[in-house]
């Protein structure tokens, strides 16, 4: 059943991605009147094709990817002009058939995140829990109850929202923070260049910089570690925390201080459970933290969240839609860009199986969480094809300013030399990232 969900999944996400990129480059051709031969949604044998008029429209076996077929000088017939191939058109016209189809993926984009705006989420809400003193947060004046309110004059209301948005501005080094605090509405300066680059794109920035969201409630245990000394002691998760000996504790960052201070010594934990109150024996057990010695029970407490509906009208999901748009292209350059670097890892590049795993769950999770997920493959596949590696758009783009500039062609075995180092590359990437998904797969 997994599998049929990953197929489904795939489907439905890299199809759609990859139809609006294909679209985009049929469009466009057909706009300047060259003859498509074939437009198909994937690649290898086709298992479905129509004809309509000159053009044949198929379905084909791998939902890898797909092409539009347009008639070359060298493959015209007596029927079909020169004016009516590809490369019979102008130098301009060419470069406009291939920048549609990345145009069209953030088009798409943008169409999802704007629908995402006007349906409405829920987020957790923007007000801050306790700080941690050393945390870049506390140092930068935010404290706890604080509610964020904007981040560089662009309003928020959500967690995530807000976490995205920073993990976007992440290069411009400080950003700033428009909070409420009771009756007063004050900004601070918040230094995301003191994250590392690959903290700040691979976890959450806002719980790096020492700010996550405010619960409300009693703390109730999230998750008990095996072999713990609280599973030891018989803590179960869903147990709410009454009292630690005798005393309320209200935040897990007030429970670690509470174990560090008592260190060694044998604790009295009163937990409700199903209406009734246990009471537990914790000896907390030390270990080397970045060459520190802590104690540690082994479990996460949490409480519970406050949720907010993030919606906005027509007009304001339409700007904040093509924003993310936007900011989503420039956090894959960025990141192209510290992969290259070395600044961040290539581990979590993935291919089609780890797309197809993800694809599958994200499908039954519901309608949002899959038109986000089409936009993000969308944004990648649209930048990925604008890189200048020869058999995709931007190589060609490439060639076309060179022959732009020498006012010349570019002779066809040179083209043809690049074209297959291109697909060499590709080649790579994909074994590359399969053995990611492989390695995956077997942890």
């Amino acid at each position: 059943m997994r599998m049929i969900w990953s197929i489904v999944g795939l489907l439905v996400v890299l199809g759609l991605a990859v139809g609006f990129h294909e679209f985009g480059h049929f469009s466009m051709a057909k706009l300047f009147g060259v003859y498509v031969r074939r437009f198909s949604i994937g690649m290898g044998p086709v298992i479905w094709r129509k004809q309509k008029g000159e053009t044949e429209y198929a379905l084909s076996l791998l939902p890898l990817g797909g092409y539009v077929k347009m008639v070359n000088n060298t493959e015209r017939n007596a029927t079909i002009p020169v004016h009516r191939t590809y490369d019979g058109q102008a130098r301009w016209k060419r470069a406009l058939i291939l920048v549609a189809g990345p145009m069209m993926n953030f088009v798409l984009a943008a169409i999802c995140y704007i629908v995402i705006g006007m349906i409405g989420v829920q987020d957790f809400a923007t007000k801050v829990a306790v700080p941690r003193t050393t945390s870049v947060a506390y140092e930068a004046g935010l404290r706890t109850g604080d509610v964020i309110r904007a981040v560089n004059g662009e309003a928020v209301k959500g967690f995530m929202e807000t976490n995205q948005l920073l993990v976007g501005l992440h290069g411009q080094g400080v950003a700033q923070v428009k909070v409420r605090r009771g009756e007063m509405r004050l900004e601070y300066p918040l230094p995301l260049d003191r994250i590392p680059a690959r903290k700040a794109y691979t976890k959450f920035i806002l719980a790096e910089l020492g700010i996550t969201p405010m619960g409300e409630g009693p703390l109730w245990i999230a998750y008990v570690a095996e072999n713990s000394p609280a599973a030891k002691a018989g803590l179960l998760a869903g147990d709410q925390l009454q009292q630690v000996n005798g005393k309320t504790v209200d935040s897990m960052d007030r429970f670690i201080a509470f174990l560090q201070k008592n260190q060694r010594k044998a604790l009295r934990v009163v937990v409700l459970r199903n209406k009734e109150e246990k009471t537990v024996t914790l000896e907390p057990k030390p270990r080397l933290v970045d060459g520190k010695r802590v104690y540690r029970v082994g479990v996460s407490m949490i409480k519970s969240p406050i949720f907010v509906d993030v919606q906005y009208g027509p007009w304001d999901a339409l700007v904040r839609g093509v924003e993310k748009m936007q900011r989503m292209i420039a956090l894959n350059l960025a990141s192209l860009q510290m992969m290259g670097s070395g600044e961040i890892g290539t581990e979590h590049v993935s291919g089609p199986v780890g797309i197809a795993q993800m694809a599958g769950k994200t499908v039954q999770t519901g309608f949002i969480p899959t038109l986000r997920l089409i936009a993000i493959l969308s944004v990648a596949l649209g930048v990925m094809n604008l890189l200048p590696i020869p058999v995709l758009d931007g190589g060609h783009l490439f060639l076309l300013g060179i022959e732009g500039l020498i006012r010349r062609d570019i002779p066809a075995k040179i083209k043809n030399s690049l074209s297959t180092a291109g697909m060499i590359i590709l080649f790579g990437l994909m074994i590359f990232a399969m053995n990611n998904d492989i390695s995956r797969l077997l942890q």
